[in-house]
């Protein structure tokens, strides 16, 4: 077979795992966001906690949307 073909293959297998991990960092970025917005609520960084706690929303209903939930 043809060397392009075959490194052509080894990255098509490598989709599904690539798809796989960002779905994982996905669902888990809820998470760090919501530490992230805790972090500045303690530090009375309101600006910066009006923005995670947008994000973090956003986070959690595309990652409900992401499983099924929604």
């Amino acid at each position: 077979m043809n060397r392009y073909i075959l490194q052509a293959l080894t990255l098509l297998a490598f989709v599904p795992l690539i798809i796989l991990a960002g779905s994982i960092f996905i669902v888990v970025l809820p998470i760090i966001l919501s530490g992230m917005t805790y972090n500045a609520f303690n530090y009375n960084r309101m600006k910066e906690f009006y923005i995670f706690l947008v994000l973090t929303f956003v986070s959690i209903l595309i990652a409900l949307s992401l499983l099924g939930v929604l």
